[in-house]
């Protein structure tokens, strides 16, 4: 039985708040899960997902997809976004095995134009609240 662990933060954009309620989540490996996330200002109106890989290697942030009220434009075509209503977003994770552990990522944008793989702005006004929120095989330690 091989087990997942999956830990989400909460990050603040701003004086907006962008929530990830599970801040810890184990899957099973070969099986799928979905992300909440919630955004307390609905001006607000761009939500992206991204995806940070915790094998080591240092490609840094990737941006699986964003929504911008219900247009969806995905990078990461494995996966996918539902725009559940104007403050909510879950992002589909498809069936995972314990090489694709990752940390996953919601954020909330102003910007109706979102540049392919622009993260600049993002990473600069998202302050995460857990240092180290993850998704990796349970009983090893994170990447740092």
């Amino acid at each position: 039985l091989l087990i997942l662990t999956l830990m989400l933060p909460m990050c603040v954009c701003y004086a907006v708040t962008v929530t990830q309620r599970e801040h810890f989540k184990t899957i099973q490996e070969g099986t799928g899960t979905n992300i909440d996330c919630e955004i307390d200002d609905s001006s607000y109106y761009t939500v992206l997902w991204y995806q940070q890989k915790s094998d080591g290697t240092e490609k840094g942030l990737q941006l699986i997809g964003h929504s911008v009220h219900e247009n969806v434009q995905m990078e990461m075509k494995e996966y996918s976004i539902s725009k559940l209503n104007v403050t909510h977003s879950s992002l589909s994770v498809p069936q995972t095995q314990a090489a694709e552990s990752a940390v996953y990522y919601c954020a909330a944008s102003k910007e109706r134009n979102i540049s392919g793989h622009s993260l600049e702005w993002s990473i600069h006004t998202c302050k995460c609240e857990h240092s180290s929120p993850y998704l990796t095989l349970a009983g090893q330690n994170p990447a740092n």
